[in-house]
């Protein structure tokens, strides 16, 4: 998607979001490449860890 976005000259920001166990590639990948991310419960219950999520803060 990211050279979709540059060959047609778009230069809006980002803001990259996975789900379930892609989420956290996701956000490591958008995060090297300069662009937002979001992580909610809705995307994933789990940490990088594997370890289950409290709450939206923690993922965050």
């Amino acid at each position: 998607m990211d050279e979709v976005l540059l060959r047609a000259d778009i230069a809006l920001e980002q803001v990259h979001h996975g789900d379930g166990s892609a989420t956290w590639s996701v956000n490591d990948r958008a995060l090297r490449r300069g662009h937002g991310i979001r992580a909610g419960l809705e995307d994933t219950t789990v940490l990088p860890d594997g370890r289950k999520a409290p709450d939206n803060a923690t993922l965050v």
